[in-house]
């Protein structure tokens, strides 16, 4: 899924550049990682603010989960975490319930693309005082 669909009239730097007043400050950094005992592993987005449905946030959402599944294509997940697949590998999208709900429609998507990546994609919608 390219990002590339939503976003024609921003530049890259606009994009995805890193941004501290954004939800999603930083498309490139790994928000969390766990790796459990039964060998399985979880990767979380957290989305800090409520999301809107605008091209640009779109875009970095999309960024940020092809990266993470970039990170669980590679070689060096497959030595550390074990190869990935739909069961034990998952990226978790903690997002403010009230963001606009065309991004909930992508998230929704994004199911077949993530899983075929060798991940689950579990959405969590959460209170966000921040």
């Amino acid at each position: 899924m390219a990002a590339t669909a939503l976003s024609e009239d921003l530049s890259s730097d606009q994009l995805y550049g890193d941004d501290a007043t954004h939800p999603i400050p930083s498309v490139t950094t790994l928000d969390t990682h766990e790796l459990f005992d039964n060998g399985s592993s979880e990767l979380s987005i957290i989305v800090r603010g409520p999301l809107g449905g605008d091209k640009r946030s779109q875009s970095r959402l999309i960024q940020k989960i092809d990266n993470y599944l970039a990170l669980i294509e590679s070689e060096d997940f497959a030595e550390n975490c074990g190869p990935p697949s739909p069961e034990r590998t998952r990226i978790l999208v903690n997002i403010p319930y009230n963001s606009d709900e065309v991004v909930f429609v992508l998230l929704d998507r994004c199911q077949d693309w993530v899983r075929s990546a060798g991940a689950s994609l579990v959405v969590e919608r959460i209170m966000w005082r921040g």
